[in-house]
């Protein structure tokens, strides 16, 4: 079952995605967002949460092209960094946990989900870059840096 999604950009622009994809695409950023407010304090369950929403493809995203070269030691340290980083920002990531998302499709790319969050009278763009399944590979809030960039800072390991 296919729906025709307009986002509009510039201009007024369609593209056909299905419909079930993106409606679970918002699900699952919504529950994300839940999950991190629920258990901002809980160190232990952000963790959890890191793997479950994020995982191995947010971690080696920045060294996506030196994770081949990587030793296995190499790639746990990248993963641990990526958690203590999500899991740090989890407190900013959770004030958006009930503002107000209207999500749209990307006009190139079913993965890229854009959306714009209001809280109260400020309103902010999101963009969520979706891997398979119920992970995100990026998240980016207008105002803030992409999550990706405060991980980008580990190649030092590469470089061992």
């Amino acid at each position: 079952m296919k729906k025709v999604l307009c986002a509009l950009l510039l201009s007024s622009v369609c593209i056909s995605l299905p419909t079930l994809a993106f409606a679970d695409a918002q699900t699952c950023i919504d529950g994300a967002l839940q999950a991190a407010k629920a258990n901002v304090k809980n160190q232990r369950v952000l963790g959890a949460l890191f793997d479950t929403y994020f995982g191995e493809a947010f971690a080696r995203f920045p060294v996506r092209r030196e994770w081949d070269g990587m030793s296995q030691s190499d790639h746990n340290d990248q993963i641990a960094y990526a958690r203590n980083v999500v899991v740090s920002e989890a407190s900013q990531l959770a004030e958006f946990a009930d503002a107000n998302i209207k999500f749209v499709a990307d006009i190139t790319d079913s993965h890229i989900i854009h959306g714009y969050m209001k809280n109260g009278k400020s309103s902010r763009k999101i963009t969520v870059f979706m891997g398979s399944g119920c992970h995100f590979v990026d998240i980016e809030v207008e105002g803030y840096p992409k999550l990706s960039s405060t991980i980008s800072d580990v190649r030092k390991l590469v470089r061992k």
